[in-house]
């Protein structure tokens, strides 16, 4: 745990906490399926995301989810993303389209597998970042759990 104490990990999985809980014993895991994360205000010191909000396609679920890490985190608090940006091979421009109607927003699609995910604009990185002090920014390529390559970012912000 590198020197942290009181780790918490949370997912709406039980699947993804049970496996949590055999890789790391000694983090506690918790499933939480509500939008309201059942901890204090003002009671953490870092949060880490990575690929969450991939996995949460609506732009008010997103939202509500940062106004959760707003409300929780603590002044000088930090949260690190890592996740995916908009692509512009033709696979990725065909689904971001087929799908852009029926969620009001591009850049969202689902996988044959019932999966529906988000890939992320500047703009919309910049919507729920905003209020947030950029500490530290990068974009790269990454190879995706299928085998695909995309565009992905990092970004490390203050409250």
């Amino acid at each position: 745990m590198s020197g942290y104490r009181n780790c918490i990990g949370m997912d709406n999985s039980i699947k993804m906490i049970d496996r949590a809980k055999r890789e790391f014993p000694k983090i506690t895991f918790k499933i939480n399926k509500s939008s309201i994360i059942p901890l204090m205000d003002k009671s953490v010191d870092v949060i880490f995301l990575f690929t969450v909000l991939t996995c949460i396609p609506l732009d008010a679920d997103q939202d509500n989810l940062i106004s959760e890490f707003r409300r929780i985190l603590k002044k000088g608090g930090l949260i690190y993303i890592s996740d995916l940006l908009l692509n512009s091979d033709n696979r990725n421009l065909q689904r971001y389209e087929k799908y852009r109607i029926k969620y009001n927003s591009y850049g969202v699609f689902e996988l044959s597998e019932g999966v529906t995910l988000r890939h992320h604009s500047r703009d919309r990185i910049k919507q729920f970042t905003s209020g947030f002090a950029k500490v530290f920014h990068d974009e790269f390529k990454i190879i995706t759990m299928n085998g695909n390559e995309s565009n992905a970012f990092q970004l490390i912000l203050k409250k």
